[in-house]
C-alpha cells in the first residue's frame, strides 16, 4: 500500500500542473478585448470609439447597436479603422 501512494501521488501531481497550465493558457488566449469602433464615412472623425469590447479570436463578427441598427465593430489603427473585428461568442 505504502508503494502504491508514492506511486499515485507523484503522477497525479504532473496531471494536475498540465492540466492548471492548459487552463491558463487558455484564459489567457480567450481575455485579449480590443476596443471597437463604428465606421461612420459622413462624419468629420470617421472611426469613432464604442463601449463594444471583443476578442477578434472567434468567427462571429462584432457588432453593436447604437441606435441605428446593428453595425459592425472595427480596429482602429492610426486613424483608419479599415479591418473588422470579430468575436468567439455571438453578440
Amino acid at each position: 500500500m505504502k508503494n502504491f501512494k508514492t506511486i499515485i501521488f507523484p503522477v497525479a501531481l504532473v496531471f494536475m500542473a498540465a492540466g492548471s497550465a492548459f487552463a491558463t493558457n487558455m484564459f489567457k488566449k480567450s481575455t485579449t478585448t480590443v476596443q471597437g469602433h463604428v465606421f461612420r464615412p459622413n462624419e468629420v472623425i470617421q472611426c469613432q470609439p464604442t463601449s463594444k469590447w471583443c476578442d477578434n479570436a472567434g468567427v462571429y463578427t462584432c457588432t453593436i447597436d447604437l441606435g441605428m441598427g446593428a453595425e459592425d465593430v472595427y480596429v482602429l489603427q492610426g486613424t483608419s479603422c479599415p479591418n473588422k473585428l470579430t468575436n468567439s461568442f455571438p453578440n
